[in-house]
C-alpha cells in the first residue's frame, strides 16, 4: 500500500481579497494605539495589560470619528465646488 504524500503544486493557490477600509485601519493603527492606552494612567484603565478587547473599542471610535471627518471634508469641498460653478460666467 502506497501512502500519498502532500504535493504543493497539486494544490489550488489560496485567493486572498483586498481588506475592507475598517480591517485596513485596524492593522494599521492596533499597535499604535495600544502603546496609547497602555500610556495612560491606571485608573484611566491603562497600565502595561491592556486588553484586546480596549484596543478593539478604541480603534472602533477612532475610525468612526476619522470617517465622520472625512465625510464632512467631502460635503465641504462639494459644497465649494457647487458655489464656485453658481459664481462663474457663462
Amino acid at each position: 500500500m502506497e501512502i500519498e504524500t502532500d504535493d504543493l503544486e497539486s494544490r489550488t493557490p489560496k485567493k486572498t481579497k483586498p481588506l475592507n477600509d475598517y480591517a485596513q485601519y485596524v492593522k494599521d493603527n492596533s499597535a499604535k494605539v495600544r502603546k496609547i492606552l497602555q500610556r495612560r494612567p491606571v485608573a484611566e484603565g491603562g497600565g502595561k495589560q491592556v486588553s484586546f478587547g480596549d484596543v478593539t473599542k478604541e480603534l472602533a471610535r477612532r475610525y468612526k470619528l476619522d470617517k465622520d471627518k472625512k465625510e464632512q471634508t467631502r460635503a465641504v469641498v462639494g459644497n465649494l465646488g457647487n458655489l464656485l460653478k453658481d459664481l462663474t460666467f457663462n
